[in-house]
Formats: structure tokens, C-alpha cells, sequence
């Protein structure tokens, strides 16, 4: 379902392109459509490439449990909420495993404190990361022939920016039940 819903702002960029964008260089709606996919995919390793950034050069303690700035206040949760995260949050791509060798796509160890104090360290990771991408994602304005700029590249930004920003909205609902449960293993010393 996410890589659909990618192509389907793909289909809208190059189709609204294709309608609405004047242009004599790229006249075709085929052009058009992979022009797209070429500014997506510099997007991603814009992307990709922030998230080895963050991940292999900052130092851990910056992400550790106790750094309190990466909890959502109760308003936020109930924001999250009203957004029906828990019917989608499940479907969203996960790819910090690729970086990291940890997937947070499931939490499989829920009863060991270390596994969860980690989950929670990469957790905070993936906050940093995502939010370096909605800010460097813009990147690829530069990268953009000026007559891409505003037509292609500024929405590719813009899609990213939202794609990003979902995954911080699970990445930080998750993080309060996430201590919750870590407090609760080092209770029963799990």
C-alpha cells in the first residue's frame, strides 16, 4: 500500500504536469512521468543518505532513553489519534532496519528490557533521521534544472515532506507506551 500510494502521487505529479505546466522541453506525458521517478528516487537517496548521516555519525547519547525531547505530549497523542493512526501505522514502509539491522516494523522481544531499551534508542534514531529528511529533502531543489523546479522537484519535496512526517507521527506515538514498558521489565527485572 505505500509503494502504491507513491506512485499514485507520481501519477498526479506527471499527470497535473502534463495538464497544467507549460513547457516546450518535456511535452509528452511519458516524459514527464519519468522525470518524476528520476526526482523520487534522488529524493529517497537524499533520504537514504541522511539516514547514514544520523544513524553512523552522531553519537548515541545524543538518542538515549533518557532524552525526554523525543515524547509526544498528551495533546500531540490525542492530535495522532484523531488521525486515525492506529488504523495506518501498521503500513507504513520501514527501512531502519537496512541502516541499523534493527527493524522497528514489529516489536518482537516485548518482555526484555535491553530489546526494548534499544527499540526506543532506534526509535528516537528514526525521529532525527525523518526529521533531517523533511529539512535536506528540500535538497533537491538544487540538484533540479530550473524549469523542474517548481513543477517536479517542489512537489517531490513536498510528498516527502508528508511521507516523513507520518513516519515521526509513529515513530513518537509509539515511544510512550514504548517506556511504559521498559519501566515495567526493569520492575520485574526481565
Amino acid at each position: 500500500m505505500y509503494v502504491l500510494s507513491i506512485f499514485v502521487f507520481i501519477l498526479i505529479i506527471s499527470t497535473c504536469n502534463y495538464y497544467f505546466a507549460y513547457s516546450h522541453s518535456f511535452n509528452t506525458f511519458l516524459n514527464k512521468f519519468v522525470i518524476t521517478i528520476i526526482f523520487t528516487f534522488l529524493v529517497i537517496l537524499i533520504d537514504g543518505l541522511l539516514a547514514f548521516i544520523v544513524r553512523k555519525l552522531l553519537p548515541e547519547k545524543i538518542f538515549s532513553i533518557d532524552k525526554k525531547q523525543f515524547l509526544p505530549s498528551k495533546k500531540e497523542i490525542d492530535f495522532y489519534e484523531g488521525l486515525g493512526i492506529r488504523g495506518w501505522k501498521d503500513n507504513l514502509l520501514e527501512l531502519g532496519g537496512q541502516f541499523t539491522s534493527f527493524s522497528k516494523s514489529k516489536l518482537i522481544s516485548p518482555f526484555d528490557s535491553e530489546y526494548v531499551k534499544r527499540f526506543i534508542i532506534e526509535s528516537n534514531y528514526g525521529i532525527a533521521v525523518h526529521f533531517c529528511g523533511i529539512v535536506f529533502g528540500f535538497g533537491i531543489l538544487l540538484l533540479s534544472p530550473k524549469k523542474y523546479v517548481l513543477c517536479i522537484a517542489m512537489p517531490v519535496a513536498l510528498v516527502n515532506v508528508f511521507y516523513n512526517f507520518l513516519s515521526i507521527f509513529v515513530l513518537r506515538y509509539n515511544l510512550p507506551k514504548l517506556h511504559t514498558l521498559y519501566r515495567y521489565c526493569n520492575r520485574k527485572n526481565i
